[in-house]
């Protein structure tokens, strides 16, 4: 019988550990940068991306929250904070669109938030997945002027 627990244990371990490394895998090979926050907004995971996005390193995120850092803009730390506020209290997804200008890099991101419930169903932390969306938001901008500049040249043909 007991050979039978340790045994049991051995594999719920094994299967535990196979678990994080496919998510370690995952996350570590995400060009978005991935990072998990606890209830009081310190960051408790933050992948590799995050240094190639910002210019930080992963080292700089773990264990602190982002007015912690205090290299980000107020405003954008109080954005932040309130989502993931909401998300703590609502436990529903909530994405934030923000602009981060870091040195001379000026990027645009979606950030997605989603709860990270324990098996009471309270919400014990929050994943958020932010994507660089500099390069779509620069497309829809340049396809807006140039339908500006169509209808203009429509307008004087007519």
């Amino acid at each position: 019988m007991v050979t039978r627990d340790i045994d049991d244990r051995k594999q719920m371990e094994s299967s535990l550990r196979e678990s994080q490394e496919h998510f370690r895998a995952l996350a570590e090979n995400s060009p978005d940068v991935i990072m998990r926050f606890d209830k009081d907004h310190r960051h408790v995971y933050v992948n590799e991306a995050v240094e190639s996005q910002t210019g930080l390193k992963v080292a700089d995120f773990l264990g602190k929250s982002h007015r912690e850092m205090g290299v980000f803009p107020e405003n954008l730390v109080t954005r932040w904070d309130g989502g993931l506020d909401k998300v703590f209290r609502t436990g529903k997804q909530e994405t934030i669109v923000f602009d981060l200008e870091l040195g001379e890099n000026n990027t645009a991101f979606e950030w997605r938030l989603y709860p990270e419930e324990n098996e009471q169903g309270k919400v014990e932390s929050v994943i958020g997945v932010a994507r660089d969306i500099t390069e779509t938001r620069n497309s829809e901008s340049a396809l807006k002027k140039s339908e500006e500049r169509l209808n203009l040249a429509l307008q004087a043909t007519n």
